[in-house]
């Protein structure tokens, strides 16, 4: 049984439209996962067993609460970016409890490194959008 040219050029269509639904999750890339931000500070700080666990709990909060925050926003970027902001301060409050004196130096200077590439990326959209 041969299938029409018609046919198959249809299927072919439908499947590239298709493709960049599949692409990305709604809304676009939002970052690292919580495993990839795990993976990063326990081997930034060396955590331990406990002090990962209680650090991937913490993530996954952050998670939930940035997911919602998302949602509220609906598309308000000023609004989403001072939620994050706290969310980030209250999170990171939450993190460095659970850090010795040496791990808490070695975490601030990962943010101050974060927060440099943020500023980068955005003077960069800046550039971009002139």
């Amino acid at each position: 049984m041969r299938i029409p040219a018609s046919f198959r050029t249809l299927c072919v269509l439908v499947t590239l439209m298709a493709a960049p639904v599949f692409a990305q999750p709604p809304g676009g890339p939002r970052g690292p996962s919580v495993e990839q931000q795990l993976d990063n500070l326990k081997s930034r700080l060396s955590l331990t067993d406990d002090q990962a666990a209680t650090v991937h709990g913490i993530l996954l909060e952050r998670q939930a609460e940035m997911t919602k925050a998302r949602e509220k926003a609906s598309g308000d970027r000023d609004a989403m970016r001072k939620a994050a902001a706290a969310s980030m301060q209250k999170y990171d409050r939450e993190i460095e409890a659970v850090l010795d004196a040496g791990q808490k130096k070695e975490f601030a200077k990962l943010r101050d490194e974060q927060k440099k590439e943020m500023q980068q990326r955005r003077e960069q959209r800046e550039k971009e959008m002139k």
